[in-house]
């Protein structure tokens, strides 16, 4: 496969990543989820949604989390989510948001 063919379906895949991730939250939320187009290019979140910013990735192995939070924009909480082939998606974020979601359901 060449380059610019493993470029593209690359770019599909993630593609295809950000509407299952978009399905799944307007499934389980009773909410119009949509994925943002023309992030790539803009240097935006994946995804937007109420009080979160999702960074979406789909891979055939998981990577760099780290840089993956600071693609997305401050100002909301970062979540992001990620699968790795034949896996389940998995929604990583910051303890410390993680700790105050947490408290107004436990507390």
């Amino acid at each position: 496969m060449s380059a610019s063919n493993r470029g593209r379906r690359n770019r599909q895949r993630g593609q295809e990543g950000e509407r299952e991730v978009a399905a799944i939250l307007s499934d389980e939320l009773g909410l119009t989820v949509k994925r943002i187009l023309g992030q790539e290019r803009d240097s935006g979140n994946d995804i937007e949604q109420g009080a979160f910013r999702f960074e979406v990735k789909r891979r055939k192995k998981p990577g760099p989390l780290y840089a993956w939070f600071e693609q997305v924009r401050p100002g909301k909480v970062p979540v992001v989510m990620v699968r790795a082939d034949g896996k389940e998606w998995l929604a990583v974020m910051k303890v410390s948001d993680w700790l105050r979601i947490a408290r107004e359901e436990l507390i």
